[in-house]
């Protein structure tokens, strides 16, 4: 029996291809860009599942308020949280924290003495106990808290094991790591673990052991993620709070004018973004438009069959029959859509994949969980939309349908105009979206970063011990000032692109309770501010042949001025600043403008610049004319690289270009926005292939009604006014729901950047009219058709 109601709904879909087809393109294209977003987002979700503990694991944010008024906000912590967590805390089962190192030089000897070196920055710092939280999988040594127990062991990871040993016996061989301050210490391998999984939150190729700060550094600066492992059943709202009160009393924050707020976020979450959860409604937005695409589609293909239903009545069909017939076509349809697309994300999977930089799950593997998700929503989806059109056709009065009553199709037409407005409201949410994204990262790229990074090389600094140190950079910053195609060269502690790092309390007074403030600090020559294009607000830069003068001196940036409590900027200069904790004083002699160091997502922070000529990584700005004339970039470069193996022959000569690396920040932004981008435009043309539809549908059945108007002497025109007047109201509606919603998302998004563009009813046209011209081409197109008929045709047809 079913068999046979299934070869019966076949025939019949056959003999309306060309609503089959409008269904089917609408379905596949909703239901596949649903499943691409559900991809995307079930990767984000995926973040540290495989940690056995993962449910229990949680990291501390906090945000900290200075005395003037100035936040940070974060997963960086003090050193004591952790300790006052470990002072007999009985919610918690364990706590470790994590400090990523400097970058540093990486070396070993291989057995034809021959040295092997590179430059290595996934290296943390780590408590004994890290593998009691976390579930990496150690494959080589012993497990447990044993492989870090000693103060000289490290653990690397399966890539760098035979990165720097290839085939050979990694435990128990040594390492040696420098630093680009010229500290050398040797570890051995105490262990080999799998490499880290890209979905996992905390990446590293090299652990070594923590080492407890000094006691004055425990309440100063944030600079460890503190992980938890709660015990099951414990609240960590409450836990939260309760540490929060005992960080602020014990760490003295609350003399020092310092509050603070802590919170604790589920690892499993930590990964997720506004644009993850913009995506998310997206998906199901896009999915339900295809629904109500489908309804529409179907209702209007369905009042076509009023007549068949009801002569199927009269004949003895029971309405069990006619529901049955009509679901069963519709789950056909369904199905072979869903069938669809799988092929087509299986076909188009490795462009995917490029196009989102990894950030999606396949097909199959570590998808089940999503896969089952997707699957149980577009089953009730199906089965929704399926029943709710057979249900509205077998509503219909069966003799008034074989009298053709035109009344009561028009009655069940409204609804199908409902869902009309809901598609194009949808419509107008999606393309003012993309209006505000595009508009926000096109900011983010030529927005004033008050820093000139056009240009620019930064070659990472060496690490080579002290001795003739200083010689080297020197010349080596002399030597490419020499070559025609650069225009200068500087050294720093950090570079644009490069997380703050170092801090240090500044204050007025050697009183920390007086006008102080933690400042990030950066080691800089005479030529960085120059080389970046820096503005000065007041006073001057390092001098280049005063050193005695330079060392005393620091410059200070807006932000920081601010967090000192300094009020007339150019009165300052000449002030005394003292190093909290110390007997050093320093001389305020310059102040910049505020630049970015980082992405505009962060805030600009208060930063303090010293004179540090003795180290750091090189910048070198390039003459944008002569280095174009050098040929290629590797012919650039060779005359660098050759300076630099005569000065550093045991160091690598790693370098990138800033620009380049100053926007890797923001890659997960553009992953969104392009995503974003293709599934609007699929959102878009389902909406008008429903619109289309219905105006197929109600055009051929006001035939007559555009014939007797032709006949009494109406022109083509004002038909054409007369039927997509009818339209208007729909759109009007749609763009009056979606403007404000639309509005209500961006500016939520936009929450993300501490800089960003501006919403305003600018935003309003960019909505309206792309939609209007849309709404117009789809409507004109069918109506057109139909004013051109002749009346005569018309009446003979009828």
């Amino acid at each position: 029996m079913i068999f046979q109601q299934i070869k019966f709904a076949v025939r019949s879909l056959s003999k309306n291809r060309s609503y089959l087809i409008l269904n089917l393109l609408g379905l596949i294209g909703g239901t596949f860009a649903a499943f691409v977003i559900a991809k995307y987002v079930g990767f984000s979700l995926s973040y540290d599942n495989f940690h056995k503990n993962k449910d229990n694991i949680y990291v501390i944010w906090q945000e900290e308020t200075g005395e003037t008024g100035m936040v940070a906000s974060g997963t960086k912590t003090f050193w004591g949280t952790g300790d006052i967590i470990n002072s007999g805390y009985t919610e918690a089962q364990q706590v470790t924290r994590i400090s990523p190192l400097a970058e540093t030089l990486v070396l070993t000897e291989q057995k034809n003495g021959q040295m092997l070196k590179f430059n290595e920055r996934n290296i943390l710092a780590v408590d004994s106990n890290f593998f009691s939280v976390f579930s990496y999988k150690i494959i080589h040594g012993s497990s447990g808290n044993n492989v870090l127990a000693q103060p000289n062991a490290i653990v690397i990871t399966e890539s760098m094991a035979k990165k720097y040993f290839n085939e050979e016996e990694p435990l128990g061989r040594v390492l040696s790591l420098k630093t680009s301050w010229g500290e050398q210490i040797e570890v051995m391998v105490s262990a080999v673990v799998e490499d880290n999984p890209k979905n996992s939150n905390v990446h590293f190729d090299f652990l070594i052991a923590s080492q407890k700060p000094n006691i004055n550094q425990l309440w100063q600066t944030a600079d460890y993620e503190t992980y938890v492992l709660l015990k099951s059943g414990v609240s960590a709202e409450d836990f939260s709070h309760k540490l929060e009160s005992e960080v602020a009393y014990k760490g003295g924050l609350e003399s020092q004018g310092r509050s603070i707020e802590i919170k604790f976020i589920p690892i499993t979450m930590l990964q997720l973004s506004a644009g993850d959860y913009i995506l998310s409604i997206v998906g199901m937005v896009i999915l339900i438009v295809s629904w109500i695409n489908f309804i529409s589609i179907s209702g209007v293909q369905n009042l076509i069959k009023t007549k068949e239903v009801a002569v199927k009545k009269v004949m003895g069909a029971t309405k069990q029959h006619i529901l049955r017939q009509l679901f069963i076509e519709s789950v056909l349809i369904n199905g072979l859509a869903l069938a669809c697309v799988v092929v087509l994300y299986v076909s188009v999977e490795d462009y995917l994949q490029t196009l989102t930089h990894g950030h999606l799950l396949p097909l199959l593997t570590g998808s089940l969980k999503i896969n089952m998700t997707f699957l149980v929503i577009f089953i009730v989806g199906t089965l929704i939309s399926s029943i709710l059109p057979a249900v509205s056709l077998m509503s219909q009065n069966v003799s008034k349908s074989l009298r053709g009553d035109a009344a009561g199709v028009f009655r069940n037409l409204g609804i199908r105009k409902i869902l009309v407005v809901i598609q194009f409201a949808i419509s107008t949410v999606l393309i003012i979206g993309i209006v505000v994204i595009t508009q926000q990262l096109d900011f983010v790229k030529s927005y004033d970063k008050g820093i000139d990074l056009s240009g620019t090389l930064i070659i990472k600094a060496p690490k080579d011990g002290w001795e003739g140190k200083q010689e080297r950079l020197n010349s080596f910053k002399l030597q490419c000032r020499d070559l025609p195609f650069v225009k200068e060269v500087s050294s720093s502690t950090t570079v644009p692109g490069e997380s703050y790092r170092q801090e240090i309390s500044l204050g007025l007074t050697p009183s920390k309770e007086d006008h102080s403030a933690v400042l990030f600090a950066n080691g800089i020559d005479d030529k960085y501010l120059s080389l970046y294009n820096v503005e000065f607000v007041a006073g001057e830069n390092f001098l280049e042949d005063a050193p005695w003068k330079n060392k005393r001196g620091a410059i200070l940036n807006e932000t920081a001025v601010k967090a000192l409590g300094i009020e007339n900027i150019k009165e300052a200069i000449g002030t005394k600043l003292f190093e909290i904790g110390s007997d050093k004083s320093y001389e305020l002699i310059g102040v910049i403008k505020d630049y970015h160091k980082v992405s505009l997502k962060n805030d600009i922070e208060p930063t303090v610049f010293f004179f540090n000529h003795n180290r750091g990584s090189f910048s070198i700005k390039f003459n944008t004319e002569e280095t174009a004339t050098a040929g290629s970039i590797h012919e650039t470069l060779k005359p660098i690289g050759e300076v630099w193996e005569k000065l550093y022959t045991n160091q690598p000569f790693d370098y990138y270009f800033l620009e380049e690396r100053f926007y890797e920040a923001d890659q997960q932004e553009v992953n969104f926005a392009r995503l974003f981008k293709v599934f609007t435009v699929l959102s878009i043309i389902i909406s008008c292939l429903g619109l289309y539809s219905l105006v197929l549908f109600l055009t051929n059945k006001r035939m007559k009604e555009v014939g007797i108007r032709k006949v009494f002497g109406a022109r083509s025109f004002q038909i054409f006014g007369f039927l997509v007047r009818d339209y208007a109201g729909q759109l009007l509606l749609s763009l009056f729901i979606g403007i404000p919603v639309a509005y209500y998302l961006m500016d939520s998004w936009l929450s993300g950047y501490s800089f960003h563009i501006k919403l305003g009813v600018w935003i309003v046209p960019y909505g309206v009219i792309p939609l209007i011209l849309m709404f117009i081409a789809t409507v004109s197109y069918q109506v057109a058709k139909v004013v051109r008929v002749n009346p005569v045709n018309i009446f003979r047809q009828d």
